[in-house]
């Protein structure tokens, strides 16, 4: 049984040939094999295509609409192809990125740095910023975006996965007490980044609570510094966190509820095709990027 492709490929070269000779002769097949292809392809689509004469060939009407498909759809094809055959092939060209701060700083950068060692033929602009960006309109490749695990698509590939986690230093603890419900975070110096409230999660499911405090900054390693000066109370994800907890400098709290797990996913501008360098970049960061 021939498949849904047969006699597009000789359809779509006869219109554009404008006969069904130039057609056979640019397939390097006999006029006599695109006739019969031509054939086979109207009767199992109960439509009529072209009208043919000895002189000329015309499109009809349902022809016309067919054709326009045929043609993208095989230029589809063409694309997939040369993209495939490219695949083993050293990418090169420049790669704009955009990530927010603190998962750029943290993970990001040193395997941006470890990909161009290795492929020194490709640029890469890593752009900071928080903002949502259209990523066509500003012409950017590719961005990695931090979600909670339970707002996340399913079957969604992500590429990172890290804990949000609150804590204090004892000296603070000491002088202010230990919160032991949410709630008691209103009554406490929270030392905010960029949102208003923070994250906990009871049972599954996320909730919030609004905080506040006399310290704000949109950079985790200066939230961290201030905490472990005594100044208050940071929730800040586990990736600045890497000797604080271990030493004692800073003191987990809230345990009894876990803490909520985030994820960092990969969106490109050109998500059906994206160009070998992008996807091949992509590929390598979720390879060296451990998931937590």
């Amino acid at each position: 049984m021939e498949n849904n492709l047969s006699g597009i490929t000789e359809f779509v070269y006869t219109v554009d040939c404008g006969s069904l000779s130039l057609a056979a002769k640019k397939l390097r097949v006999s006029k006599a094999h695109i006739s019969r292809k031509l054939s086979a392809l109207e009767e199992r689509l109960g439509i009529t295509l072209l009208n043919r004469t000895t002189r000329k060939i015309a499109l009809t009407e349902f022809g016309a609409q067919y054709y326009e498909r045929c043609r993208a759809a095989l230029a589809e094809l063409d694309a997939a192809e040369t993209e495939a055959g490219r695949l083993s092939e050293e990418p090169s060209g420049t790669i704009r990125v955009t990530v927010a701060g603190a998962f750029g700083e943290a993970i990001l950068a040193p395997i941006v740095s470890q990909f161009l060692v290795d492929h020194p033929s490709c640029s890469v602009e890593l752009h900071f910023t928080s903002r949502i960006i259209n990523l066509l309109e500003e012409q950017f490749d590719m961005a990695f975006r931090a979600l909670p695990e339970s707002e996340a698509p399913k079957n969604t590939r992500y590429v990172h996965q890290y804990r949000l986690v609150t804590c204090a230093s004892p000296e603070y603890l000491e002088k202010n007490g230990t919160p032991l419900h949410v709630k008691d975070l209103k009554h406490h110096n929270c030392l905010r980044g960029t949102v208003q409230y923070w994250r906990f999660a009871r049972e599954g499911r996320l909730s919030s609570q609004s905080v506040s405090g006399n310290w704000r900054s949109n950079n985790g390693h200066a939230l961290v510094t201030a905490a472990k000066q005594g100044l208050g109370i940071i929730q800040v994800p586990d990736f600045y966190l890497p000797h604080e907890l271990e030493t004692g400098q800073l003191v987990p709290l809230l345990q009894t509820l876990t803490e909520p797990y985030m994820v960092i996913v990969a969106n490109f501008a050109h998500q059906r095709f994206p160009p070998v360098r992008v996807q091949m970049f992509h590929d390598y960061v979720s390879k060296k990027m451990p998931l937590g």
